[in-house]
C-alpha cells in the first residue's frame, strides 16, 4: 500500500510543477486570518501535497487534478492548522467521498475543480470556518484584488513553506493572460487569472483558495489551477468558481441567503436562508428598509415609505456575514437620452437610454399624437414605434412634421421612475434614415432608366442602371417593411438579388449610385 501510495504522490507532485503549490512573493500569516484554507495530505506519511477550502461542516472544495484518480482512503485533510507539519493543534480528518468534475480535462486543466466529503464534520471554531462561495460573476472581474494562501514553494525551485503564506494580487483578463504566456495552455472563460511580477502560486498550492471582499464579506472565487514557469513572471491561473455554482450545489447544501430584487413600502418581502443549521442567526439592514419580523431561516421587511436606492440585508452566523443587495422603491430616472434632436421627415430613427438603476422595464413616449403598432406603417401621418420594454427604440418620425418629446423611464413592480426626456424637432439634414414616402415613385423606376424587376418578384429581383459606367458608384440595399436589412451589394456590376429564400410580404429597394439615392416598395411573392 505505501509504495503504491508514494508512486502516486510522485506523480502528483510531477503534475503541480506545473500545476501550483505553494505562494511565492507572500507573507507568513496565521489560519485565523484564513480559517476555511485546509491541507490535503498522504494518509501514511501527513506529507501535505495540496491545499483546499471548507465549504461545509462534511465538504471540502480543492483542484480536481489533486485527487483525480486517488483512493479517498489514501488522503486525510488537516483543518485549523498554521504550521504545515502541525499534527497536534488542528483538526484531522479521513476522506469518505471524492467528486471530481466530469468534464475534467487533465490535458488542459479545464473543469479543475473537485469536492471531497469527510467521514465526520469539523467543528467550527476561531480556527476553522467556512467561507462563502461567489455567488456574483462580478466577483472575478479584472483588476479587483484576490488573496491567495498556501503551504508551498516560496521561490521558483523551492523550498516549502512551513508557515501558512498569503499574497494579494490583482485579476487580469483572460486575453492578457494569454498574451503574457506562451501559449501552451489557453486560459479560457472557466479560469480566473493573477498577475503581478514577482508573485504567484506555486507547486503546493493547488486546489487552494482565492477569495475577494465585497459589500464587507469574502468570497471563494478560485481554486488553484495551474501556471507557466517561471511561476513569478506569469500568470496563476485559478479555476472561476461561479462558473460551477450549479453542481457544486447539487452535491454540497452550501448556506445560501436567497429574496427579492427589488421591494416596495407594500407588501411585505421576504428573505429566506438556507442549508444554515444556524442556532442564532443576527440580522442587520440599510436605513431604506424596516424589519417586520425575523427569525433564524426568514428576515420580513418592507420599504421605508417614500425612498428609493440600493438596500442590503444581511445575516450573520457561525462567523460569517450573508448579504442580500436588492433595489428599493421605483427606479431612477436615467442619465441619459441619446439620438436625434432633428429629423428628418418619413424616416426611421433611433435612440437609447442608459440604465434607470432599480428598473427592471422600460417605457417610451414619442410626441404626440403617436401609435403603437405591431408593424410600421412607413405611410402614416403620426410618429410610430412597436411595442418594447427595453432601453433601445426604432421609431418612424411620420409625414405630419410633429415635434414634441422623446421621453423614456424605468419601471419595476414599485411604478414609474423620473423620465428622461428629448425635445425633438423636424428639418433638413435632421438624423434618421432616408425618408421611404418621399422618394417612392410609381412602377419601381429609380431614377431615370434605373429600376428593379419584375414587382412583384418570386425569384430573382433584376437591377438596371441606365449608364452605370459613369455612376461614381453603385450600393444596393434591400430592407424589410420594418427597416431590418436583409440584403446589400457596393458590387458595381451588380445585376440581381436572390429572393427567393426570403418571406412573401413588403420590402423596401433603395439604390444608391452616388449621384442620387432612390427608394421603392418591392413586393416578394412566391408562386
Amino acid at each position: 500500500m505505501k509504495t503504491r501510495l508514494l508512486s502516486s504522490l510522485f506523480i502528483i507532485f510531477w503534475f503541480v510543477s506545473y500545476g501550483q503549490v505553494n505562494i511565492i512573493g507572500g507573507n507568513d500569516t496565521t489560519i485565523e486570518n484564513h480559517p476555511w484554507q485546509i491541507s490535503i495530505r498522504d494518509a501514511n506519511t501527513n506529507a501535505h501535497f495540496c491545499g483546499g477550502s471548507i465549504l461545509t461542516p462534511e465538504w471540502i472544495l480543492t483542484a480536481a487534478h489533486c485527487v483525480d484518480g486517488q483512493n479517498p482512503a489514501d488522503i486525510e485533510i488537516a483543518a485549523g492548522i498554521t504550521m504545515r507539519l502541525d499534527n497536534v493543534n488542528g483538526q484531522y480528518r479521513n476522506v469518505a467521498q471524492i467528486i471530481v468534475h466530469p468534464n475534467f480535462d487533465s490535458s488542459t486543466l479545464n473543469n479543475d475543480v473537485a469536492l471531497i466529503r469527510l467521514t465526520a464534520p469539523l467543528n467550527f471554531n476561531a480556527t476553522v470556518q467556512p467561507i462563502q462561495l461567489t455567488n456574483s460573476a462580478g466577483h472575478s472581474n479584472a483588476g479587483l484584488i484576490g488573496t491567495l494562501s498556501g503551504w508551498g514553494y516560496t521561490t521558483n525551485n523551492g523550498p516549502v513553506a512551513d508557515q501558512l503564506q498569503a499574497v494579494t494580487m490583482p485579476i487580469i483578463t483572460n486575453s492578457q493572460a494569454n498574451g503574457i504566456n506562451t501559449g501552451s495552455n489557453n486560459v479560457n472563460n472557466n479560469m480566473i487569472a493573477f498577475y503581478q511580477a514577482g508573485s504567484s502560486a506555486a507547486p503546493g498550492d493547488s486546489g487552494g483558495p482565492a477569495t475577494v471582499l465585497s459589500n464587507g464579506s469574502r468570497f471563494l472565487i478560485g481554486c488553484s489551477s495551474w501556471g507557466e514557469t517561471p511561476k513569478d513572471q506569469k500568470p496563476t491561473i485559478y479555476t472561476k468558481l461561479f462558473n460551477y455554482r450549479s453542481w457544486i450545489q447539487g452535491y454540497v447544501p452550501i448556506p445560501s441567503i436567497n429574496g427579492p430584487e427589488c421591494a416596495c413600502s407594500t407588501p411585505n418581502s421576504t428573505i429566506t436562508l438556507n442549508n444554515t443549521n444556524a442556532t442564532t442567526v443576527n440580522w442587520n439592514h440599510s436605513s431604506n428598509i424596516i424589519s417586520v419580523s425575523q427569525n433564524n431561516s426568514q428576515f420580513v421587511f418592507k420599504a421605508l415609505s417614500g425612498t428609493r436606492g440600493n438596500g442590503w440585508v444581511t445575516a450573520t452566523f457561525n462567523g460569517n456575514v450573508y448579504r442580500h443587495d436588492l433595489w428599493i422603491g421605483a427606479p431612477n430616472a436615467p442619465s441619459t437620452l441619446s439620438g436625434p434632436s432633428v429629423v428628418l421627415t418619413g424616416a426611421i430613427v433611433k435612440y437609447n437610454s442608459s440604465i434607470a438603476p432599480g428598473a427592471s422595464s422600460y417605457e417610451w413616449r414619442l410626441p404626440y399624437p403617436f401609435d403603437v403598432v405591431n408593424q410600421i406603417d412607413y405611410f402614416a401621418q403620426n410618429w410610430q414605434m412597436t411595442p418594447t420594454t427595453g432601453r433601445y427604440l426604432s421609431a418612424f418620425t411620420g409625414y405630419a412634421g410633429t415635434s414634441g418629446l422623446v421621453q423614456v423611464w424605468g419601471k419595476n413592480i414599485c411604478g414609474n421612475g423620473g423620465a428622461k426626456t428629448m425635445s425633438v424637432s423636424h428639418g433638413s439634414g435632421g438624423g434618421g434614415g432616408i425618408p421611404l414616402q418621399a422618394n417612392l415613385i410609381d412602377e419601381n423606376l429609380l431614377g431615370i432608366g434605373t429600376r428593379g424587376y419584375p414587382n412583384p418578384v418570386d425569384k430573382d429581383l433584376y437591377i438596371h442602371i441606365q449608364n452605370r459606367e459613369s455612376a461614381p458608384m453603385v450600393s444596393v440595399y434591400l430592407n424589410s417593411i420594418d427597416g431590418r436589412l436583409v440584403y446589400y451589394s457596393d458590387y458595381k456590376s451588380i445585376s440581381s438579388i436572390g429572393v427567393s429564400t426570403l418571406p412573401e410580404g413588403q420590402y423596401i429597394l433603395t439604390i444608391d449610385t452616388g449621384l442620387e439615392r432612390k427608394s421603392t416598395n418591392i413586393i416578394i411573392k412566391h408562386h
